[in-house]
């Protein structure tokens, strides 16, 4: 199964970005890692609750991209940080079960754009203003009658807008904030395999390399 869940912020002020974060979340403190490898692991089951886990990245030089552990919208966090940072909010959520693809814009504190895709030909939600590069017409006029909103489309809107979702970590560190307290997660069976397929090889290299080990 294959998951997105991020937004991005069109801005450099990194420290005001998480001190942001921290006030709407509460969550403390922040620490630096190299690899947070189980973010999917940790994807909460209650599509309304809060992410509890943020991973803040560079992703480009005018974009932070922070993947975060839930699929609830945004609203509220984009209303806030777009308002605050006097900047571009963007929310990209993706899953390949029932391809539920999402994306939602906030510009300054309002609500610009808001798709949602549910697998079907037309979009389930579908408001806002028109992206100029988005399908025009026989007769040039702009329109928002999209068909199949699906990843490609997600894809296609992020890189018009100056983010390429499949290089979004251009950091060797990431800040991240992240909950402690039990809730209930998804369970992904192929990160299982694939951490399980990484273990027997790990346990083979030793084999090979008994004193590899003692280094």
């Amino acid at each position: 199964m294959e998951f997105l869940l991020h937004f991005h912020v069109h801005s450099n002020q990194r420290d005001l970005l998480i001190e942001l974060l921290q006030s709407y979340s509460g969550l403390q403190p922040v620490q630096t890692k190299e690899r947070t490898d189980d973010l999917l692991d940790n994807i909460l089951a209650d599509t309304n609750a809060d992410p509890d886990y943020y991973v803040v990245n560079q992703s480009s030089s005018h974009w932070q991209s922070v993947e975060c552990n839930s699929f609830k919208r945004l609203h509220d966090l984009g209303r806030l940080l777009s308002e605050k940072m006097r900047t571009l909010f963007i929310q990209t959520l993706y899953c390949s079960a029932g391809e539920y693809a999402y994306f939602l814009v906030y510009d300054q504190g309002k609500m610009t754009r808001e798709i949602e895709g549910t697998g079907k030909p037309v979009p389930r939600i579908n408001r806002g203003d028109v992206f100029p590069f988005e399908t025009k017409e026989a007769d040039g006029e702009r329109t928002n009658k999209i068909r199949q909103f699906d990843l490609d489309i997600i894809a296609h809107y992020c890189l018009n807008m100056g983010i390429d979702i499949s290089n979004l970590t251009n950091e060797e560190y990431s800040v991240v904030l992240e909950g402690k307290r039990p809730r209930e997660v998804l369970y992904h069976v192929e990160r299982d395999k694939l951490r399980a397929l990484w273990e027997i090889e790990q346990e083979a290299e030793k084999k090979l390399m008994p004193g590899k080990e003692k280094e």
